[in-house]
């Protein structure tokens, strides 16, 4: 039997990433279900008024989390395709990481039925991209 080695930079940055995929189609999937629970709902005019300006919040901020979850996406394969390049910046592309990671779990607890906090996911996906714009030129 063979064992694998795998140094401890890779090991994290495995992780890592594994997590936030993970925070990230669950965030995915919640939205699918909370908004296909409450447009059914509308439709057959069940929601009071109060459930009906939540749904309303959710449909202006799909936008917002659709770019979003794809900028995260490529962030990750990004990530997974030119972490072994170059390894002297490893320990400022963990980090970066940690702030992606850090993301996805703000946004899969924001975004929890028990939650509904629409407007505050959508000022995390800002901090998202303007956390990639500043950080573009100093990682690749």
């Amino acid at each position: 039997i063979h064992t694998l080695y795998m140094c401890r930079n890779d090991l994290e940055i495995t992780g890592i990433l594994r997590r936030a995929v993970y925070h990230l189609t669950a965030a995915i999937s919640q939205i699918h279900s909370i908004a296909t629970q409450r447009y059914e709902l509308y439709q057959l005019k069940l929601l009071r008024s109060r459930q009906r300006g939540n749904f309303d919040r959710l449909l202006s901020c799909i936008g917002v989390f659709w770019s979003c979850t794809v900028l995260a996406s490529i962030v990750i394969c990004i990530g997974v395709y030119t972490y072994p390049t170059n390894p002297e910046i490893g320990d400022k592309k963990i980090r970066y990481f940690k702030k992606v990671l850090q993301f996805t779990e703000n946004f899969f607890s924001q975004t929890s039925p028990s939650r509904n906090r629409w407007e505050e996911a959508a000022v995390l996906c800002n901090a998202l991209v303007q956390l990639c714009t500043k950080l573009q030129s100093t990682l690749y």
